[in-house]
């Protein structure tokens, strides 16, 4: 439960007008990992843009972090394959997992 409160508490001050407070809440939250998950997921939402953006940002870093301790040969075998072309389907092995993450989120 505190790790909640302080991930709620972190969140609110992404909006701060304080650009330097913004910056250290968000660092925070990083380094709090996966847990403020479930908060950043309702910071995604806010009205605030400014917390919006930074929400969605670090979701995106955090969910990229969790997969790269992950072991999943498969991603490596999609970033090989190639179209008609012969150019790659998928840029890099990010853009890889970023996509196969948010279709998992639907």
């Amino acid at each position: 439960m505190e790790i909640f409160i302080t991930a709620t508490i972190l969140l609110s001050l992404l909006g701060h007008n304080d650009f330097q407070i913004r910056e250290e809440a968000e660092q925070k939250l990083k380094e709090m990992g996966c847990v403020a998950l479930p908060v950043l997921n309702s910071g995604a939402k806010s009205e605030d843009t400014e917390v919006a953006s930074r929400s969605n940002r670090l979701r995106r870093i955090l969910w990229l972090a969790e997969i790269d301790k992950m072991e999943m040969p498969w991603i490596d075998c999609l970033t090989e394959n190639r179209n008609n072309l012969g150019q790659l389907e998928w840029p890099d092995k990010s853009t890889t997992e970023y996509y196969y993450l948010n279709m998992a989120n639907r």
